[in-house]
């Protein structure tokens, strides 16, 4: 922490009442098409932290706190390795978070059989947001923090956002798996 960014963000509570996620949960049913947008965001933005192991997400009654988002952005701001083994996730068989303890996204196995869930709804509301909102982003973030990987996840965003059908097809072709 000594060598990194001089502003961090962090979790350590979300506060009374919140717990951590475990598999033994249920998501309520009007609360699927939530969980298929949250899915849908780490999708996006490779979250591969977020996984059965290390769900990084916190619940309180039908309620989800998302949780630390250091891991994401692979392809914008990962190392060769990283980004040689997190594929692009419009790509064909770009989406992986679907199994495995290390790679499985905790809410996976609550959004099937796919008929509970609108993927597509959720890719619907990435792609209402104006075009320049991530360069805005991008532009915005505090001069301590890399401005070139802020660019550079800007870019990766607007690129997911402009393939979110193909993210969501890879999706629902891991429903069949």
């Amino acid at each position: 922490m000594r060598q990194g960014p001089q502003i961090l963000f962090g979790s350590l509570s979300g506060g009374a009442g919140w717990f951590e996620w475990s598999d033994s949960m249920s998501v309520a049913r009007d609360k699927l098409q939530l969980a298929a947008a949250i899915y849908l965001f780490d999708t996006i933005v490779q979250n591969w932290d977020r996984c059965a192991a290390n769900p990084n997400l916190l619940v309180k009654g039908d309620q989800f706190l998302m949780i630390d988002h250091g891991e994401a952005f692979v392809a914008a701001t990962g190392t060769d390795v990283e980004r040689d083994y997190h594929k692009i996730p419009w790509h064909l068989g770009g989406v992986e978070n679907h199994a495995g303890e290390y790679e499985m996204h905790p809410l996976w196995p609550k959004l099937r059989p796919k008929t509970h869930v609108n993927f597509a709804a959720a890719a619907g509301l990435w792609r209402a947001l104006p075009d320049d909102t991530f360069a805005l982003i991008a532009d915005d973030v505090p001069g301590c923090w890399n401005k070139v990987a802020a660019s550079r996840i800007a870019h990766y965003t607007a690129e997911a956002v402009a393939n979110v059908d193909a993210i969501v097809a890879n999706i629902e072709h891991n429903f069949d798996r």
